[in-house]
């Protein structure tokens, strides 16, 4: 008895489609003999997908912290005007832009060996590129406000003496001088 006519596969205009026991014997014995390679390559190729998905996250979250970074201060300079702040604000800032940069370095050149994740990353680095000149803008409006004229910032940025830029300072916990930051951040225009 032949079997169904469902189960007989067809090509071009419903023939049946006749396939060699010897043309599928060959393509299974040819899968088996490079199985090994290609579950290594597809496991090279998944991991360094992995790997610049991970990179791609990692960044982000950084963005993600400085930015919450500068809207702290922004809130501290709404709640206590003081030139300390917009100065702290213009090194976060300035390490903000840095770190756009290299995002942006990162999705461009590497972003591509997933395809799948790069457009997600790239307009979140947009978006980050916004809120970076958003912050830029509300600093500049804030230093002309507080010295009357459009003066730019002169911040001298460098590590804590006093912690050695740890942060902490013996067993005390952090350190009084730099806030536990470990960087001393001050304003040289005055």
């Amino acid at each position: 008895m032949p079997p169904p006519r469902s189960l007989i596969p067809t090509g071009v205009f419903g023939r049946p489609v006749r396939i060699s026991v010897w043309a599928l014997a060959t393509g299974v014995r040819l899968l088996l003999r490079h199985q090994k390679r290609l579950a290594v390559t597809a496991y090279l190729l998944l991991g360094l997908m992995g790997a610049v998905t991970f990179t791609q996250f990692i960044l982000e979250e950084a963005l993600q912290q400085i930015g919450f970074t500068c809207y702290h201060y922004k809130n501290s300079y709404r709640d206590h005007p003081s030139r300390e702040t917009l100065v702290r604000m213009e090194a976060a800032l300035t390490k903000f832009e840095a770190m756009q940069d290299t995002a942006d370095q990162v999705n461009t050149w590497i972003g591509w060996i997933n395809p799948l994740s790069r457009p997600a990353f790239a307009q979140y680095n947009v978006a980050s590129r916004l809120q970076l000149e958003a912050y830029r803008g509300w600093l500049a409006d804030r230093v002309s406000e507080h010295r009357g004229d459009d003066t730019p910032i002169e911040v001298v940025d460098r590590p804590c003496t006093k912690c050695n830029g740890t942060g902490q300072y013996k067993s005390y916990g952090s350190c009084y001088t730099c806030g536990g930051t470990g960087r001393i951040v001050h304003d040289t225009s005055y």
